[in-house]
């Protein structure tokens, strides 16, 4: 009897394993199995490796199976859940670095890049739109009444409560790095914080966010294909979530 030749391809030593299945002793028998069927041509070493094969794909079944079941066990946070789906079935990894863009066949980097975004988001709002905000504004306050200052403890709270984040204000600041400091410097934001609401002006400079893209997908010469986002100054939100607080009572 004559057996076709199967091309069966050996695992290379070294070579990185899947996490839910990263026993190469199971590879390393399958193939010593095969070379031996190759070598002597008997049906029996031949029916050996099959029935050996056929198992060893089946634990692997079972082990990824159970690998993406443990994966998603005790997982209740939706955008978690989102990140793990993401992971497993995306095909490709998207790329949120954007030094130049290709747009009609002209580079664009650096500042001049950014003023291309820019042109146009603000080419998607109506030029007849109305920008005088007070429009959205409650009625004034005839009367109003700022009762104690805020203190240290407060401000830590408000902080130490933040969802943590990586991302990185327009002055480079990370929320995680000024939480580990807080005690440090919470004096001198008390003292900022009790002076903006006591006479009800807010620093130019806490008003700066730092804007930047986001790749969704698609071509990417297609300025459509991308969508803003501003990241507040880290001290900024310290200062609007202890505005709430305090009209919230």
């Amino acid at each position: 009897k004559t057996f076709s030749l199967q091309s069966f391809e050996e695992t290379k030593t070294g070579a990185q394993t899947l996490d839910f299945f990263c026993n190469t002793q199971y590879d390393k028998r399958k193939n010593r199995l095969y070379q031996e069927f190759l070598i002597k041509r008997d049906p029996d070493k031949f029916k050996a490796f099959k029935v050996y094969r056929n198992k060893s794909t089946k634990l692997q079944k079972q082990a990824k199976c159970d690998y993406h079941f443990n994966m998603f066990d005790g997982v209740t946070d939706s955008k978690k859940l989102w990140n793990k789906l993401d992971a497993i079935i995306s095909t490709k990894q998207v790329s949120n670095d954007i030094s130049e863009l290709v747009i009609e066949n002209k580079i664009y980097k650096g500042a001049v890049l950014a003023n291309k975004f820019n042109e146009y988001f603000a080419s998607l709002v109506d030029s007849s739109h109305n920008c005088d905000s007070s429009g959205y504004l409650p009625p004034a306050l005839n009367n109003s009444m700022f009762a104690n200052p805020i203190d240290a403890q407060e401000v830590i709270s408000v902080f130490q409560h933040f969802k943590l984040s990586k991302s990185e204000d327009i002055d480079g600041l990370k929320l995680e790095p000024i939480i580990y400091i807080l005690d440090l410097i919470c004096a001198c934001l008390v003292h900022i914080y009790n002076l903006m609401f006591t006479t009800g002006l807010f620093p130019q400079g806490m008003k700066n966010a730092k804007v930047t893209v986001i790749y969704k997908g698609g071509d990417k010469s297609n300025l459509g294909n991308y969508r803003p986002i501003s990241i507040l100054p880290v001290f900024s939100k310290g200062c609007e979530k202890l505005h709430s607080v305090i009209h919230s009572v």
